[in-house]
């Protein structure tokens, strides 16, 4: 996140980019369903992950305006993107480990695991109250690999993500309008 973040701030970007969240949603659900994870749950949990980017971002913003650096943005925008994508691959394949292999067997496991690896963010807190936000994560994971595996596997054409602008997920382009949801037959 910090090569994202030094890219956006030499470009004067936001870390909020609403277009590329959206991509990354229907991305999640696509996969989620190919692999059949609950969809909606997949989403919530790449939700979770690009908010505490954001905050990660805003972090490095802060770090380097208090201290009148200027960043050395090393690879494109675009290969961090692509990079973040395999890498969210292969959290979806994970999930899917975890659920067939029945590896959390119960949620403090999960939860010791999820603190570990937040400490090792060296002071870089990922919500104002840390335990809600672990609370929220383990949830959400807990549901995706603690799920029944019905999701269908073929994603419909159309998908409306929650209060989002829905996107034709056939073309990768945002709908102006809510269409009604568009399931094909098989």
């Amino acid at each position: 996140m910090k090569n994202v973040a030094a890219y956006k701030y030499l470009q004067q970007r936001s870390s909020y980019a609403s277009t590329q969240e959206l991509k990354v949603l229907l991305f999640a659900g696509v996969e989620a369903k190919s692999h059949g994870l609950p969809v909606t749950d997949v989403q919530l949990y790449s939700q979770i992950l690009m908010d505490i980017s954001k905050q990660i971002q805003e972090y490095w913003f802060t770090y380097w305006r208090e201290h009148k650096q200027t960043p050395v943005a090393l690879p494109s925008l675009a290969q961090i993107r692509q990079q973040i994508q395999e890498i969210d691959e292969n959290i979806i394949v994970s999930f899917v480990q975890i659920r067939d292999n029945n590896s959390f067997r119960f949620k403090q496991e999960l939860e010791d695991g999820i603190k570990k690896s937040l400490a090792q963010l060296d002071g870089i807190s990922p919500a104002e109250e840390p335990e809600l936000f672990i609370n929220m994560l383990v949830k959400v994971i807990w549901s995706i690999t603690n799920s029944v595996g019905d999701c269908p596997q073929k994603p419909p054409n159309r998908v409306k993500l929650g209060f989002l602008t829905p996107i034709d997920s056939t073309q990768g382009q945002i709908i102006p309008q809510y269409p009604s949801i568009h399931h094909p037959k098989p």
